[in-house]
């Protein structure tokens, strides 16, 4: 996730987001662990007749202090 820090920080947006299945608790905490939060959005997709109940993380891309 450092790389991407690194690498988002040459472009202007302010913020990121990300859907992940809202049962992926495994993914989930790698967000976390990275600095992303829920912001508490949902949404539900469908893949064919499977249906995927997603939740929004975002996470600052402003450049942090020296």
């Amino acid at each position: 996730m450092t790389r991407r820090n690194q690498r988002t920080h040459r472009f202007p947006w302010l913020e990121a987001t990300l859907w992940v299945l809202d049962g992926n608790q495994r993914a989930r905490r790698f967000y976390e662990h990275h600095g992303w939060r829920s912001d508490g959005a949902a949404k539900v997709d469908w893949c064919g007749d499977v249906r995927l109940d997603e939740v929004r993380y975002r996470h600052s891309l402003a450049a942090e202090p020296a």
